[in-house]
């Protein structure tokens, strides 16, 4: 999130189907699918488990808002993995991978008026 902030911007975040196709859109038009995954502004660091976007601290999940999970995620395999990224393989859904991993990451301008 460092690199988007030194550009003014933030990690991205995907909070309802319509965010998912902008981003779908976005990554298509250069075909870069194919080089996610990108890091995206969802994290359980903190409360393992229980994932928030770092753009407000909104909760992740069903129940509370809009979720794109792949199958099977999240699994936070080895007991290491609490942050997000989307895509790769022609697909915007989410991963959750060790923070520590690398990745290029999605940014988007903030348009908060707060």
């Amino acid at each position: 999130w460092h690199k988007c902030r030194a550009h003014g911007l933030r990690l991205a975040s995907v909070h309802s189907a319509l965010d998912d196709v902008k981003l779908m859109v976005a990554l298509a038009q250069e075909d870069i699918t194919q080089r996610g995954p990108w890091w995206i502004a969802g994290t359980d660091l903190g409360k393992p488990g229980s994932f928030v976007w770092i753009t407000g601290n909104k909760r992740i999940d069903g129940r509370a808002g809009y979720t794109n999970f792949a199958a099977g995620q999240p699994n936070n395999l080895s007991g290491a993995e609490h942050c997000l990224v989307a895509g790769g393989a022609g697909s915007t859904q989410w991963n959750n991978v060790d923070c520590g991993s690398k990745s290029r990451y999605i940014c988007e301008l903030d348009t908060c008026d707060c």
